[in-house]
């Protein structure tokens, strides 16, 4: 009798033991039917087939492990090349939209190009233009060299010109030397007689001053003015005042102030009255003031300008 046990524990190290145990089921099946029908040999050959049918069932299992673990792979490259189409259409997807893009630059390039071929129309047109006013101009050169030849001419007898003009100028520049020396001998004489008149000036100024001193009082008086000891001069600040006093008027304290010149003008009338308000603002001077003026000589539009303020005025003729 098979021991059937004895095949499932053969089979098992090799074939697994859910192969194994169907093997040994199906040999100890076919032993039991053929016992009876079978002799020894062919028992024999009939473990040998099953032997080699164990064979094959064996690399049936490898082929199908190697298939199990190429199915992985096959699992693992189809993955990859899954995520590769997706980045493929991901890069088709750019690809059009660049399409797109260079397709609307293409349209902008021909309308470029169409305006290009249109500028050139016009710089042919132009370029034409410019030969024309080129072969004028050539011919404007031509003329232009024959003047310059003209000009050249004119240039060396222009040239001896300058050269008697300059002989010419270094005599005028001996005599503006001679003239200048004469200026400086002249320049000294009038400095010393405008010294001498600056001189005479003070003085008769100072003789107007110092007979106003004793006349003004009574002309003054004349005005309703009674001063109020003597009449001076006297710098207030920076300012020389000719005439300077105290008096009263209609019972007031008022304050003389006056200007004694040769010969007045209305210029230094109004920079008197300046000096006088600004002194005033200052508080260099308080109260009212009674603004005299003095001279040897009052042109009439200065007189005129005097009676116009209704200011008080003397001539010198007055002062007996």
């Amino acid at each position: 009798m098979i021991d059937t046990y004895e095949i499932y524990e053969e089979l098992v190290p090799n074939l697994g033991d859910a192969p194994a145990r169907s093997i040994a089921r199906v040999v100890g099946k076919v032993y039991r039917d053929l016992s009876q029908a079978v002799t020894r040999d062919d028992f024999n050959r009939l473990v040998v087939v099953v032997g080699e049918l164990a064979e094959a069932q064996k690399k049936t299992e490898e082929r199908l492990d190697l298939l199990s673990q190429r199915v992985e792979e096959l699992a693992e490259a189809q993955k990859r090349t899954e995520q590769r189409v997706e980045e493929l259409a991901q890069a088709q997807k750019k690809t059009e939209e660049r399409l797109d893009r260079l397709s609307q630059r293409v349209e902008e390039l021909a309308e470029a190009q169409k305006r290009t071929e249109q500028r050139l129309e016009e710089l042919a047109e132009a370029q034409k233009k410019t030969e024309e006013r080129l072969n004028s101009l050539s011919q404007r050169v031509e003329e232009l060299a024959e003047a310059q030849k003209r000009t050249e001419q004119r240039v060396e007898e222009l040239a001896e010109a300058q050269k008697r003009t300059e002989q010419r100028l270094e005599e005028l520049a001996e005599a503006q030397k001679r003239t200048e020396q004469r200026l400086d001998i002249l320049t000294e004489k009038v400095e010393f007689l405008h010294g001498r008149i600056e001189d005479l000036s003070d003085s008769v100024g100072y003789s107007i001053e110092n007979r106003a001193y004793q006349a003004l009082p009574s002309l003054l008086e004349q005005q309703g003015i009674i001063v109020q000891g003597d009449l001076i001069r006297r710098y207030i600040g920076e300012h020389q005042i000719n005439v300077f006093g105290k008096a009263r008027r209609e019972n007031q304290d008022v304050t003389i102030l006056g200007e004694c010149k040769t010969r007045l003008s209305k210029k230094e009338i109004n920079r008197f009255e300046r000096i006088v308000n600004r002194l005033k603002q200052e508080g260099k001077v308080v109260g009212e003031i009674v603004t005299i003026f003095i001279a040897h000589d009052f042109p009439p539009e200065v007189e005129a300008h005097l009676i116009k303020k209704k200011a008080l005025y003397f001539w010198s003729y007055q002062f007996k």
